[in-house]
């Protein structure tokens, strides 16, 4: 029992492909809802892994998005990062990584990867 309020609510989320992103590239989340929002820590492998290539969640309901953060990945593709957004487990029912590519003619070409529906 923790002092100071109820206690955390948490729960688990794995990914599946939504877009073009490498067969064995994977994404978990731990989600706790916070007074904040939600606290978001994520696990990701295998993406691809472009220098200039940054990341960023969203969390979808219908009809609107909010992002939770960006961030970038190793050489591997691999990353661990905590990421917090505003709004709460049942303002949103679905979870998706974007990746922004930068191209070589300089241009930046975004793309939906992974993504977990909420139950």
């Amino acid at each position: 029992e923790r002092n100071g309020g109820p206690p955390e609510s948490q729960y688990r989320v794995a990914f599946e492909q939504i877009g073009p992103a490498p067969a064995n590239a994977t994404a978990r989340a731990g989600l706790r809802t916070s007074e904040a929002g939600t606290v978001l820590r994520l696990w990701v492998e295998n993406l691809p892994a472009g220098a200039e290539d940054i990341y960023e969640v969203w969390c979808d309901a219908e009809g609107w998005s909010a992002s939770a953060g960006t961030f970038k990945v190793d050489a591997q593709g691999n990353a661990y990062v905590i990421l917090t957004t505003a709004v709460k487990r049942g303002q949103y029912d679905r979870i998706r990584l974007v990746r922004r590519e930068r191209l070589a003619d300089g241009k930046v070409e975004t793309h939906d990867i992974l993504g977990a529906n909420l139950s």
